[in-house]
């Protein structure tokens, strides 16, 4: 650690690596793997940064699909030939089960 990290870290305070800010340790997740104990992200910026991740993975998610659509059909007509058996046993033992819920 450097001597003003070790200053901050006596103080109860540590700076964000993502803002720069210097924040009380409570803004801060733990994590005993680190040095100091703590994520060296405030939580603020590691829920943005989490944010901004699973926003861009919904886009590329949707854009491999709209690019895969053949490929996905096929295998959705693939799977469901092969458990159709299956899936209607399913159906019928739910559907009776339903029923005499009802009776």
């Amino acid at each position: 650690m450097k001597t003003d990290q070790k200053k901050l870290r006596k103080l109860g305070r540590q700076r964000c690596t993502a803002c720069r800010k210097i924040k009380p340790l409570g803004k801060f997740y733990k994590n005993s793997s680190n040095l100091g104990g703590r994520q060296t992200e405030c939580i603020f910026c590691a829920r943005q940064r989490r944010l901004a991740r699973r926003k861009q993975h919904r886009i590329y998610c949707r854009a491999w699909e709209k690019r895969n659509r053949d490929r996905r059909n096929r295998a959705r007509r693939l799977w469901r030939r092969k458990y159709a058996r299956e899936v209607n046993a399913l159906r019928r033992a739910y559907r009776a089960a339903k029923a005499q819920e009802t009776h």
